[in-house]
């Protein structure tokens, strides 16, 4: 019996075990970039403007190390839940418990810098810079989960977020 390799039938770039879901590469060019580029944009211009002031902040944007650092350990962050939503849709067995699992991860990784922040503040150092992260999670995860998890970002919005992301992480990544 001849299969469909053979005969010279194309394939879909999925594999037939179905490890990634069909519609992973929607997801992840139209839901999760735009959505992480927004994080990390923001963070990087939020760090560049409380580092120097608005005086310093083309000078913070250009030179400054840490600030690409710390969005980029804030967008990586954030995408937890994102990544265990993808991984979940794409086993049929748990894709009707993914949005559940992306609310209760999303739910304890902001309490657990909610009440770190608390328990341990940071004073000085790398970690002071932090605490605009920790304050902007949860809303960070609300739009995440907005955008992601239940319907995908207009392409108007999408596409310019995406492109100053990567221009941005591209950028930070020559400079660190």
């Amino acid at each position: 019996m001849e299969d469909e390799f053979e005969r010279g039938q194309l394939h879909s770039p999925v594999s037939e075990d179905q490890l990634l879901p069909k519609d992973f590469f929607d997801i992840l060019l139209n839901r999760y970039l735009p959505v992480v580029s927004l994080t990390f944009t923001g963070t990087v211009i939020a760090y560049a403007l409380k580092t120097n002031g608005m005086s310093a902040f083309f000078d913070a944007l250009l030179h400054d190390k840490s600030i690409y650092l710390l969005a980029l350990y804030g967008a990586i962050w954030v995408s937890i839940p994102a990544v265990l939503w993808v991984l979940m849709k794409s086993n049929s067995l748990l894709t009707h418990h993914a949005d559940l699992w992306y609310k209760v991860t999303a739910g304890m990784m902001a309490a657990t810098l909610l009440l770190s922040l608390m328990l341990f503040p940071m004073e000085s150092g790398l970690l002071a810079k932090a605490q605009n992260f920790i304050v902007a999670v949860l809303p960070v995860h609300i739009l995440m989960y907005i955008y992601f998890v239940k319907d995908a970002m207009p392409p108007v919005f999408g596409v310019p977020l995406s492109c100053i992301g990567v221009g941005l992480f591209c950028f930070g990544m020559f400079i660190v």
